[in-house]
């Protein structure tokens, strides 16, 4: 494999910068993750107690069967169907990977179009895979070419999105040394399918009880979550940065999307739940312990739009007074001024945003 020893620096790289501390996770039980992914790619056909034996077997902490059977769920490998179906793919890829290693340009290809479907989901319950994750798995956990103590660290630490980082460092690095240019991660290729993705997530929808409900959109706000880091990264990653102009008003294009009707109004509801759950701290409300992932999911999701520099204009809630002049540079809702001077009750409903000094979207007040 020639360009074999790309894969080896970058994983050496990412191992560095955890050793440093520059790369953290504060999610412990995450760490077995990897494993239990690997335990499930190489023996897919047998049920969750046999799997469960094995992986038991080979780990220094006692895990319950229901603890292991949990975790399968959450990597969305809980049903033997998935595991053949993941298990066969990340076989096809790992052969891919060999070829691409090779430099061969068939390889590229299929290289390139694994890792633009990214957000595939299962045919049973339309959840997300990890299919960035899988393969590192399956590469370092498996394969003995690239089996590496290194290389189960980084695995330990890096969730979903930041596998997905490392494949995309990983195939630029390969076809920057071939010379090859890739179309990939286009400005609009990126725009389209981010667009695609939110419209998919906030139009699926579940029946059930209310924490059946509940569960479900705990899911589907992390699976977004990681979708929209993954994104942005790739956004990003697209631009040159000599070209700020071109770079803002793609930020500004990827975040009005975000927070269009069209894929649920994602900037403004997460201020509003957001100002739900401290009123719920405030009043010592106890949350059910089924329930507190959302919470900490709605953090990160919060986290992810503050570390983008993304910021409301004015805060939903606040009520004023005020003249057609004091309205200008809003969006309003209500009956027309009839003059300059004619003043009105008015109440923020959106707050607006902005990315750095861009205006993303106008408040929005309505008559009261």
């Amino acid at each position: 494999m020639k360009y074999k020893y790309l894969f080896d620096e970058l994983i050496e790289q990412e191992y560095d910068k955890i050793q440093k501390g520059i790369i953290k996770s504060d999610q412990t039980n995450k760490r077995y993750e990897w494993k239990v992914i690997v335990s499930a790619l190489k023996k897919p056909d047998l049920n969750t107690e046999a799997l469960y034996q094995e992986f038991n077997n080979e780990i220094d902490k006692d895990i319950t069967v229901e603890e292991y059977d949990e975790m399968l769920r959450a990597v969305n490998l809980d049903f033997e169907q998935k595991r053949r179906y993941i298990s066969e793919e990340m076989k096809r890829m790992s052969h891919v990977v060999r070829k691409f290693l090779d430099g061969e340009n068939q390889a590229i290809e299929q290289m390139e179009k694994f890792l633009c479907n990214l957000n595939e989901r299962d045919q049973m319950e339309r959840r997300l895979y990890f299919k960035a994750k899988y393969l590192l798995c399956h590469l370092i956990g498996i394969e003995k070419e690239f089996k590496s103590e290194e290389g189960k660290v980084v695995l330990a630490y890096c969730m979903e999105p930041f596998c997905a980082k490392i494949l995309r460092m990983f195939y630029k690095d390969v076809i920057h040394e071939m010379g090859v240019i890739s179309k990939k991660n286009q400005v609009n290729y990126v725009m389209e399918n981010t667009r695609k993705v939110l419209l998919e997530n906030s139009t699926k929808e579940v029946a059930g009880t209310d924490e059946e409900q509940m569960r479900f959109q705990l899911t589907n706000y992390r699976n977004t979550l990681e979708l929209l880091e993954t994104m942005f990264d790739e956004l990003k990653e697209s631009m040159d940065e000599s070209a700020t102009e071109a770079r803002n008003e793609a930020v500004k294009d990827f975040f009005t999307s975000l927070n269009s009707s069209d894929y649920g109004n994602i900037l403004d509801n997460i201020l509003v739940v957001d100002k739900r759950l401290q009123k719920i701290r405030k009043d010592h409300i106890r949350i059910q312990p089924e329930l507190m992932p959302l919470a900490i999911i709605f953090k990160q999701l919060m986290r992810f739009v503050k570390e983008s520099e993304i910021r409301p204009i004015d805060q939903t809630g606040r009520k004023f007074v005020g003249y057609y002049n004091d309205i200008i540079k809003m969006n309003y809702e209500g009956e027309p001024y009839t003059n300059d001077k004619e003043k009105k009750r008015l109440e923020v409903v959106s707050p607006g945003w902005k990315y750095k000094d861009i205006v993303i979207s106008l408040p929005t007040v309505r008559e009261v």
